[in-house]
């Protein structure tokens, strides 16, 4: 039975997914026939002979995230979610060339205020419901980062489409330096920053934005 038929629907493959992801520990190597095979229908990404999967959180969001490993090459990050969508006919070029020049924005604020927030905590506690977690979610609290993304790019008159971007060491960066300083300068200007474990910063959404 192919990958296809075994899901029956999008939604079906990414709960079928998910779930199988869950079983295995973070940090630890593994392999999955299952979820290689549909490594290989990745949209952008020519995946193959995989020496082994492994979950860590991903270097931006700090969520669990699925990486690869292949002979030679260093560990990458891929979206399961991506494999399915094209596996199904429902992947767009346009939107995703657009979200990845929205993670180049999103990737040059990692070592500034961000970092240093981070660098500065004196424990891993949510703001809101007081537990310890592991792996919390730094939060753009009250001005999430759409909200000044979108600010930025009215105020200096570009459109997204039109962001130069490159892809090195599993990112995708602003080519000019002078605009990717720019926007860091204005995002680090009005951000504010606040410690959430995932289960209220789900529940905040993008306060109302």
């Amino acid at each position: 039975m192919n990958l296809k038929d075994q899901f029956g629907t999008f939604n079906n493959g990414r709960k079928m997914i998910t779930s199988r992801l869950k079983n295995y520990k973070m940090y630890s190597n593994f392999n999955d026939e299952l979820i290689e095979n549909l490594l290989t229908h990745h949209p952008t990404k020519k995946i193959s002979n995989i020496e082994y999967l492994i979950i860590k959180p991903h270097e931006i969001y700090r969520s669990r995230s699925l990486f690869f490993k292949e002979p030679n090459k260093p560990e990458d990050n891929v979206s399961y979610k991506l494999c399915i969508q094209n596996l199904f006919g429902q992947y767009s070029t346009e939107k995703n060339i657009k979200a990845n020049k929205i993670s180049s924005f999103r990737n040059s604020i990692s070592n500034t205020k961000r970092a240093e927030f981070y660098s500065n905590l004196k424990s891993k506690c949510c703001e809101e419901c007081g537990k310890h977690h592991d792996h919390p979610h730094i939060d753009h609290y009250k001005f999430p980062f759409k909200y000044i993304l979108e600010q930025f790019l009215d105020q200096s008159n570009l459109e997204i489409q039109n962001i130069d971007t490159y892809y090195k060491n599993s990112q995708h960066h602003i080519k000019e330096l002078s605009l990717k300083n720019e926007f860091i300068d204005y995002h680090d200007s009005i951000v504010e920053y606040k410690l959430l474990c995932p289960e209220c910063n789900i529940r905040n959404g993008t306060y109302g934005f």
